[in-house]
Order: C-alpha cells, then structure tokens, then sequence
C-alpha cells in the first residue's frame, strides 16, 4: 500500500470512528486504526534509519568551501 493510501485510509478510519456509535463495530475500525497508525509508525522509522546519499565534495576552484558534519558534506 503507497504512502498516500494508507494516509487515505487512516484518515477514512478516523472519520468512521466519529460517526460509528459504540459498539461492536467501533471496536473493529479501532483494531484496523491501530494496524494502520502502527505501519505508518513503521514506515516513518524505516524513512529515517535510511541513510542519505553522499554529497560529492564541491570543486574548490570554484570558490566554495565545504566541510564534513558527522560523515556527510555541508556546504
């Protein structure tokens, strides 16, 4: 499921639970809110463990400096 799917669909889920009176049914679209938040959680986990690609160090006849902070170039 893509990324704007599952915020479709959690988005849907909240919407059901502020008209679903209690019950049965409102326990079940809380079940599928929770499994939907949780792999959101996940997936925003896994976005920032991946490492962001190396910058190429910039020519320094063109005039810019650069350094490095915590293994990657800043400019």
């Amino acid at each position: 499921m893509g990324s704007r799917r599952l915020n479709d669909r959690i988005l849907g889920l909240c919407e059901q639970a502020i008209i679903t009176p209690a019950g049965s049914e409102l326990n079940q679209i809380f079940r599928e809110l929770h499994a939907a938040l949780g792999e959101h959680n996940s997936r925003l986990r896994n976005t920032a463990l991946t490492p962001l690609p190396n910058r190429r160090k910039p020519n320094q006849s063109e005039g810019q400096t650069s350094s490095t902070h915590a293994g990657r170039w800043v400019l």
